[in-house]
C-alpha cells in the first residue's frame, strides 16, 4: 500500500498520499500525531505533583506502572493517578481536585494543526479514516470535549475501546474484527512510536512514522 515503508510521513505527504488512494483506510494515533504525548512532553506530571505536594518522579513512576490498566479501560486514568497520589500521601479527592486535574490535563494538550487540517480535508472527499490510539477513556473524552477530533474519524478504535494495546498483537487482531471486512493489505498506520509501527509491519500492516513540526 505504502511504498517506502521506512520513510517518516509530513502532514501534506499523508494528504497527498490518500488521496491518490481512495481505497486506502487511514489508522491514525494521537498521542505524538494528532496532539503532543502529554505524560512525556508536557509538564502535566509535574503540575499535578506541585498542586499536591508530592514528588514528581514518584508520581510519574507509579502512574506509568499502570498505563496498560487504564489504557484498556480495566481502571479509569483519572482514577488511577488520584490512586498514585493516594499512595504518595495524598487524602481522597474531593471533586474540585478531580476537576482541578481534568483542567491541567487539558491545559497540557497541544494538537497539531497541520495534521488536523489534513484530516478534515481527507474526510470532505470522504477517506476511511480509523483513530487507532493508546489511551484511557477519561483523557480521550476530555481531549475531544476540548478539540472535537473524535468526529474527524469513522471508527475509533483506540485502546480503551478495543481493551488491547499497541503493540501487542492482540490489539491489531481485534482491530482486524472491527474492520472486517476490509483487508488489512489496504491499511496504513501512521503513528511517532518506533515499536508501533514496527509491530504493524511484522503483523504484514504498512506503517510510517510521524513527526511533529514541533519536536522536529
Amino acid at each position: 500500500m505504502v511504498n517506502d515503508r521506512e520513510s517518516v510521513f509530513s502532514a501534506l505527504e499523508i494528504e497527498s498520499l490518500m488521496r491518490s488512494r481512495p481505497d486506502c483506510v487511514l489508522l491514525i494515533d494521537a498521542g505524538g500525531v494528532l496532539f503532543n504525548n502529554v505524560i512525556e512532553d508536557s509538564a502535566f506530571i509535574d503540575t499535578v505533583a506541585a498542586e499536591f505536594d508530592v514528588d514528581a518522579d514518584a508520581l510519574g513512576n507509579l502512574y506509568k506502572d499502570g498505563d496498560a490498566r487504564f489504557e484498556t479501560n480495566e481502571v479509569c486514568a483519572r482514577d488511577f493517578l488520584e490512586s498514585c497520589l493516594i499512595t504518595l500521601g495524598v487524602d481522597r479527592l474531593d471533586d474540585q481536585a478531580l476537576q482541578t486535574i481534568d483542567r491541567i490535563f487539558v491545559a497540557s494538550v497541544v494538537p497539531d494543526k497541520e495534521i488536523f487540517s489534513a484530516l478534515r480535508r481527507l474526510r470532505l472527499i470522504g477517506r476511511n479514516l480509523v483513530l487507532a490510539n493508546n489511551e484511557g477513556e477519561h483523557w480521550e473524552r476530555l481531549k475531544h470535549r476540548a478539540f472535537g477530533h473524535l468526529d474527524l474519524f469513522d471508527t475509533v478504535a483506540s485502546s480503551w475501546k478495543l481493551r488491547a494495546c499497541k503493540p501487542g498483537r492482540e490489539y491489531f487482531r481485534r482491530l482486524q474484527r472491527v474492520l472486517y471486512p476490509t483487508p488489512k493489505e489496504r491499511w496504513w498506520l501512521v503513528d511517532d512510536n518506533v515499536d508501533n509501527v514496527a509491530a504493524a509491519r511484522a503483523d504484514g500492516i504498512a506503517a510510517s512514522r510521524y513527526l511533529r513540526n514541533d519536536v522536529a
